[in-house]
């Protein structure tokens, strides 16, 4: 039995148009220019480790300007989420948008984009954002790694670990050099590996060959 791995692929976006949404999605959720915002893109549920980067974001003050956390998505975990964050005193920084069927506006209003899972495969929300060009910062879980180099076009960190975490997060947010960088080699990573186009090639090829057996076969 011959088994073929496809990773996931994520389509281009046009720097226009992520300009375009940044301006306004912005405005329309209250966030000035000047503040920092970090996003989170999955289901609200255990898997994902939200209760981590809410963990992580109380322990410091992860920039000396004011900063927002962006959590889109929903799921079990939503009123436990939005709970704890009024809890810990985050209510008026982080904004629960909730489902959306286009996330690609939500991508552009952030300035990093933090995947804190405990477990995951190659994640789609991982790939979207580096090929909007955003810093990511993510859990080093299954196939993370394969996806991000750590400090090469992502910083990653221990699953569950809040102070690496927190450290990350800080970094981040205060290096414009570092986000710079990281956001280029997302990108690049992405368009060479991961572009949509080279997926849908190589899913053809995989039928083609399949139904070529078959032919053969017969």
């Amino acid at each position: 039995t011959r088994i073929d791995v496809i990773p996931n692929a994520a389509e281009p976006v046009g720097e226009t148009a992520l300009r375009s949404a940044r301006n306004d999605l912005r405005a329309r959720l209250g966030i000035a220019d000047d503040e920092f915002v970090f996003g989170f893109v999955g289901r609200l549920s255990v898997e994902k480790g939200l209760k981590h980067l809410l963990g992580a974001l109380t322990l410091g003050s992860p920039a000396s300007r004011s900063w927002r956390l962006l959590v889109v998505g929903d799921g079990p975990l939503r009123p436990e989420m939005e709970e704890s964050a009024a809890g810990a005193g985050l209510g008026g920084r982080v904004i629960f948008a909730g489902f959306q069927s286009d996330v690609s506006p939500w991508f552009a209003a952030m300035d990093a984009f933090v995947l804190p899972s405990m477990t995951e495969g190659t994640p789609m929300a991982l790939l979207e954002a580096m090929t909007h060009g955003i810093p990511v910062i993510a859990s080093a879980v299954g196939g993370v790694p394969a996806v991000v180099s750590h400090r090469a076009n992502g910083v990653l960190v221990p699953p569950g670990d809040r102070q690496a975490l927190s450290a990350a997060l800080c970094e981040i947010a205060s290096d414009g050099a570092l986000r710079r960088r990281l956001s280029a080699a997302g990108h690049e990573t992405v368009r060479n590996q991961y572009d949509v186009r080279a997926w849908a090639a190589a899913v053809r090829s995989v039928y083609e060959r399949a139904l070529q057996s078959s032919q053969v076969g017969r």
